[in-house]
């Protein structure tokens, strides 16, 4: 996690409808630089799979970085996550298999900074 003159500010996430993403889930959020210098941030995205056992609580999913932000301007984040993010792979089966349930998504700027969470909840 590098240094940064300056601080961000993460929105509430938001779910994007199935028709607004290419891929399985969508997560958008909004990155404000919060601070009085030019700056730059890595938004992360990890999903908690340990609805599966032995999997571990966080796993990186998605990164961004954003443009270099000006004070107050603000970037939306899009975080595209695939079939294969959403999914553990099976040793008895041999294959990939989607998680049950819900899947709890963290948001930040590294795993122990997490600014913003949210859930997907597939039918």
């Amino acid at each position: 996690h590098g240094f940064s003159f300056t601080e961000f500010e993460y929105g509430e996430p938001t779910i994007l409808p199935k028709e607004s993403c290419p891929e399985e889930a969508c997560v958008q959020v909004e990155v404000k630089n919060d601070g009085r210098t030019p700056g730059a941030e890595v938004a992360q995205a990890y999903l908690d799979l340990s609805a599966v056992p032995n999997t571990p609580k966080k796993q990186l999913k998605g990164f961004h970085k954003t443009k270099v932000l000006g004070p107050k301007e603000s970037e939306l984040v899009t975080f595209a996550f695939r079939e294969r993010d959403l999914s553990f792979f099976d040793v008895q089966t041999m294959s990939w298999r989607r998680v049950p349930g819900s899947i709890p998504v963290h948001i930040g700027s590294s795993c122990e900074d997490i600014r913003q969470q949210t859930t997907l909840t597939f039918a």
